[in-house]
């Protein structure tokens, strides 16, 4: 591994990322690359329709609102125009709401929730607005925050800061750098600015509270403000990755992989490994979940009242994130709990088949059956799936036993949606479809279908505006 101190004497890797996003060329992307790259904005901008509507996006929505300023680009959860960096606030909080946004498995980050935000807002503000560039700048900065995490050398998550939002603050000031054509000095500036302010945890991830989304839309902002500082002559920290006091000496466990930054960038795009979620809850729930669809079926769909019991054996990873300590995890009170309850979400697809959408807020009286399911999920570490699973989301089984001795099990190793068992863009229009029912109102079809006709060529679209202006039109209805 090389030396920490290097950029004492050399430059600091910061340097050659600056230079990657100065000198993007939007033709220069492979074209499988950014119909890859669509399927992930197309799921991005269904999880943000629906989670306009979900519990916390009022109150960020009506901030944005009473803040004002300059109409620079689209609020997609109101279609007001606020100044970029609010939009990018907005939009990347109510696309990371439901948690149902693409995430990677290899860094355990969530990609796209910040880096379409700020890459739409800021083709807006500067009138930049080529579907081609859109795509390619988004397809480059979930690239940047994938190879920042793995150049961590870090394969878990636990410790407890939560490093994919300084990540997606970095990815999103060169997003927004090169919208503003700042040189290779000026995107460098803007990533020291960012370093200079980021901080995260996951202590309100564990506590089922609605800072992880907040601080998704927070990390969009920020990128955008230094960015916008930078193209002022401010200037930022240039050993920002590898300096003395840089991101990796100062935060990172492991020694620093410099070729997994940089090695094969504009080649190699690490984003197009990270999944497209099935369930709108914590990935590390998604093999449990699918295991016990899968069992359901398989006793043939039995009633809440005829099951006895529910076992799953996952990673300790998982289990520490999505079951122990079981406490509340028994007994979510909010979306965000549930998103985070291995028990409840266990029962609900034990009790429905799957995870619908409009079951995430619990309810006491519509969910008594689901509150007596939940106490019967009891999960464990696996040892042989704790062995495997370092440095992906965790596998895992399930056990059902019914009242009358009835007993299924079955085993998921992949989430669904994960390579491997990736969904085609059929799977991902669907999606986005049922995220669009989510909005109380009845489903415009015919604007869903243009909105999707739009996507599906976005790389000729002329302006991305319009593509802002009718993700509003379907977010928009319940909240009049």
């Amino acid at each position: 591994m090389p030396n920490m101190a290097r950029t004492q004497e050399g430059r600091d890797a910061a340097h050659e990322v600056a230079e990657r996003f100065a000198g993007l060329d939007p033709c220069s992307v492979p074209d499988e690359v950014l119909d890859a790259t669509k399927r992930y904005i197309v799921d991005c901008l269904g999880a943000a329709i629906a989670g306009a509507h979900a519990p916390g996006s009022a109150a960020i929505l009506a901030l944005a609102s009473d803040w004002g300023g300059r109409p620079e680009a689209t609020v997609w959860g109101s279609g007001e125009k606020v100044p970029a960096f609010l939009a990018g606030l907005a939009n990347s909080q109510t696309a990371r709401a439901l948690d149902f946004d693409d995430v990677s498995g290899a860094t355990f980050a969530h990609l796209t929730c910040s880096v379409l935000p700020a890459a739409m807002a800021m083709a807006e503000a500067t009138g930049r607005r080529d579907g081609r560039a859109l795509v390619a700048s988004v397809a480059a900065g979930r690239d940047l925050i994938c190879r920042l995490g793995l150049a961590t050398g870090t394969v878990s998550t636990e410790g407890g800061r939560a490093n994919m939002y300084q990540f997606n603050a970095f990815a999103v000031a060169a997003v927004a750098g090169m919208y503003l054509e700042l040189s290779p000095e000026g995107i460098l500036s803007a990533l020291g600015l960012v370093y200079g302010q980021s901080l995260s945890s996951k202590q309100g991830l564990i506590e089922g509270a609605q800072v992880p989304r907040v601080h998704q839309g927070l990390a969009t902002q920020l990128g955008i403000q230094c960015a916008y500082l930078a193209a002022r002559a401010l200037i930022g920290a240039r050993g920002v990755f590898e300096g003395r006091f840089g991101y990796f000496t100062q935060y990172e466990r492991n020694p620093f992989d410099r070729e997994s930054l940089l090695g094969a960038i504009g080649e190699r795009y690490y984003g197009l490994d990270s999944g497209i979620k099935k369930y709108p809850v914590c990935m590390q729930s998604h093999t449990a979940i699918d295991a016990t669809v899968q069992v359901r079926a398989m006793l043939g769909d039995p009633p809440p009242s005829a099951i006895s019991s529910i076992r799953v054996g996952m990673s300790s990873e998982a289990y520490h994130m999505v079951y122990d300590p079981i406490g509340h995890r028994r007994r979510p009170s909010t979306a965000a709990e549930v998103q985070y309850s291995l028990p409840w979400v266990v029962a609900l697809a034990a009790a429905h088949g799957g995870l619908p959408l409009d079951h995430l807020e619990p309810d006491p009286v519509r969910d008594r059956h689901i509150a007596q399911l939940a106490d019967l999920v009891e999960a464990c570490v696996d040892a042989d799936i704790d062995a495997q699973s370092a440095a992906r989301f965790s596998p895992a089984w399930v056990e059902i036993t019914l009242g009358d001795g009835r007993r299924g099990r079955a085993h998921v190793d992949v989430p669904p949606g994960s390579p491997g068992r990736e969904l085609d863009w059929a799977g991902v229009e669907e999606k986005f479809r049922s995220c669009c029912s989510w909005t109380g109102d009845p489903v415009d079809h015919a604007a869903v279908h243009r909105q999707l006709s739009l996507l599906r060529s976005l790389e000729d679209v002329a302006d991305v505006g319009q593509v802002a202006s009718e993700t509003a039109r379907l977010a928009e209805p319940s909240l009049k």
